[in-house]
Parts: C-alpha cells; sequence; structure tokens
C-alpha cells in the first residue's frame, strides 16, 4: 500500500510519500519539507496571516505535484498548533479542499502521542528503558514520557520556535544575556507539570524530533545527511558553543556562514527551547530522529487503511 502523510505544522509543512502494510513503513518514497510559518503573528492577532496562508497554498500546490507522481492509495493530512488555535481556520479547511487533501485537526496529546509514535517508528532499534521524547514546532512542543516503546505520560505545551521567537528574539544577532528573561518564561511554561514526571522518570533517554534537532545536527556535520543526522547526539558542549554563535550573528550570517537555510529566523528560540528540556531533565546528550508526526500518520494509515 502506498500512501502521503502531511503533517502542517506552524512553522513548517512536511509531505511523506511511503510504501508498506500493517506491520509498517517498508519504504519512503519521498519526503519533503517546506517553511511556512504558519503561525505567523497568531499570538497578537488570533488568526492566520494572509502571508502565511499565500505561502500554505505554494507549499501545498507542491506538495499536490508530488502526491500526482506517487498516486497513493491513501492521503492525509493534519494540522497542529496553529490551526487548532486560528479563529479563521475555516480558511485553511477551504484551501486544503481546494488541493482535495483531506485534514485532520490534531489536539494536543493526539500529537503527541503520533509524534512518539513516529519517533520510535524504526523497527531496527530496540527500545528498552525510559524514554523522553521532545517534539518542538513552531507554535507548540510537545513531551512525552515513555517506557520499554510505550506511551506512559503526553502533554503538549503552548510555546514553540515561532512564538518564543516572536515574543523574545526581535532581532539578531542577539543579546545572549536576555536569555535569563527566556529561561524564566519557560519556567512558567513547563516547570509545574514537568516537576512531577522528572521525578517520576530515572535516567530517561532524551530523544528530539523536529526541525530545530535535524537542522542543528546538520549544522555540526556540515550539511544535513538524513542516514547520519538521524540518531545523531546533541551534547551539552554542542548547545553551550552553537547557542553563542547563533545569538552573535544574524539571521542572513546563519544562513549564508553556517548553513542553518529557511530556519535561520527561528533557529536560535529552538535551541534556547531544547537547551532548557535537556537541563531540566539532567540529560548530557539528546538524540536526534528525523521521524516525528508525519511517520506516526503515516503507521497509522497502513495499520487501518479502510478508517
Amino acid at each position: 500500500m502506498k500512501i502521503a502523510a502531511l503533517d502542517l505544522g506552524s512553522n513548517s509543512f512536511l509531505c511523506l510519500i511511503a510504501e508498506g502494510d500493517s506491520s509498517g513503513i517498508k519504504k519512503v518514497l519521498q519526503d519533503v519539507s517546506r517553511i511556512v510559518k504558519l503561525g505567523q503573528e497568531l499570538e497578537k492577532n488570533g488568526e492566520l496571516h494572509p502571508e502565511a496562508l499565500a505561502r500554505a497554498r505554494l507549499a501545498l500546490s507542491d506538495f499536490k505535484k508530488v502526491i500526482n507522481q506517487h498516486s497513493p492509495d491513501r492521503i492525509q493530512a493534519v494540522a497542529t498548533a496553529a490551526v487548532r488555535e486560528a479563529k479563521n481556520k475555516q480558511v485553511f479547511f477551504d484551501l486544503l479542499a481546494e488541493f482535495d487533501i483531506p485534514v485532520q485537526i490534531l489536539s494536543g496529546p493526539e500529537e503527541a502521542d503520533i509524534s512518539f509514535k513516529g519517533a520510535f517508528s524504526d523497527k531496527s532499534a530496540v527500545i528498552t528503558g525510559n524514554q523522553i521524547l521532545i517534539d518542538i514546532g513552531g507554535g507548540s512542543t510537545e513531551i512525552v514520557w515513555g517506557q520499554n516503546g510505550g506511551i506512559k505520560w503526553a502533554q503538549s505545551f503552548p510555546i514553540g520556535v515561532v512564538k518564543l521567537t516572536e515574543r523574545f528574539i526581535h532581532q539578531q544577532p542577539f543579546d545572549i544575556s536576555k536569555s535569563v528573561q527566556i529561561n524564566k518564561f519557560l519556567d512558567q511554561i513547563f516547570d509545574e507539570q514537568l516537576s512531577a514526571l522528572h521525578q517520576k522518570v530515572e535516567d530517561p533517554t532524551l530523544c528530539a524530533v523536529g526541525g530545530t534537532a535535524t537542522t542543528l545536527a546538520g549544522v555540526i556535520l556540515g550539511g544535513y545527511d538524513p542516514v547520519k543526522v538521524d540518531g545523531f547526539n546533541l551534547t551539552k558542549e554542542h548547545f553551550e558553543k552553537w547557542i553563542k554563535l547563533f545569538a552573535s550573528t544574524s539571521i542572513e550570517e546563519k544562513k549564508d556562514k553556517y548553513q542553518v537555510g529557511p530556519r535561520a529566523e527561528v533557529i536560535l528560540a529552538g535551541c534556547f527551547l531544547l537547551e532548557y528540556l535537556r537541563k531540566y531533565f539532567g540529560r548530557d546528550q539528546v538524540k536526534v530522529s528525523i521521524r516525528g508526526v508525519r511517520y506516526g500518520l503515516a503507521l497509522q494509515l497502513l495499520k487501518h487503511p479502510g478508517s
């Protein structure tokens, strides 16, 4: 069976074309992404911005061409925080209808669940012990506690790279001394619920999905190679070095000198978020997974082909 699984996030849109059956994904045919920044000014206006919707239209047009090339048996898109929160979400539904792409809004817990299943979808990996999955998006961050591959606890938090950038990082280079304010704000977002989780979970392995983790790993490796990025360990030394470098450079320098690409505007916010959570859980490193919501959705479509 061939499927198209689309993750329409608050910062990036992703489209996975894969083949498989009820036992899982057998072959990835194409995996494409576009930076859309759908959550642009959403906190301020409560609505999807016309510019963001225009970028969404371009990305969906590109995806539709890819989908048509492969003629999948099932097509399904899921939308996350930006669409969950937008007062004018019907405009987004109408846009998807133009491209004949069915879409479902994931609740926060559903997003956390499907992201975890996608991140740990590699059948070759034996999953034991405690895992904490961190999925940093544009408008929300999902944190999931898994034990031996099964989900024990999941929560979505209303902060992501677009929101954090718009709230605190108004110009780049950025005065890194202001990171104190960012960390105090993140305490307000995370601490109440994560403190109880932290006390329950012994020696977890931290795993991160999403553009922050994969982009940072690609920069460190000298270029994005999915084979090398998947499973790469981001260490506390990496975070210390790259947060300083990203804070001291302009958006254009991040693109030109460090090859960050279209995530250059939000990579610093993402690193602040990921480093905050690494330190919170007291781990020395975070393992990167290139899989996430789209892989979890693909597994769902393959296991339940008639639903």
